[in-house]
């Protein structure tokens, strides 16, 4: 399931991932947005309760406590609001 929150701009992209989706099509996601000049694409796996915020150019980070913060798209929220 993916979600396109800021439609005008494309900026920020949430998927939200399959437990059949497989290791490699996850690594390979987020490269495939940021071809579609998204900034900020977010991977969260509800089985496990962790978050990962990609982009560009930089390591994913993770996220499975306390706050996920995307400075690129100035997106502040608590993992556990995520996970509701």
């Amino acid at each position: 399931m993916i979600f396109c929150v800021c439609r005008k701009c494309q900026s920020w992209l949430i998927e939200v991932v399959s437990p059949r989706q497989g290791v490699l099509t996850i690594v390979e996601t987020p490269q495939a947005y940021f071809a579609l000049s998204v900034k900020s694409c977010w991977l969260v796996e509800p089985i496990t309760d962790v978050g990962r915020v990609y982009h560009p150019q930089a390591d994913p980070k993770t996220f499975a406590s306390g706050e996920v913060i995307d400075d690129v798209v100035g997106i502040k929220i608590p993992v556990a609001e995520i996970f509701e």
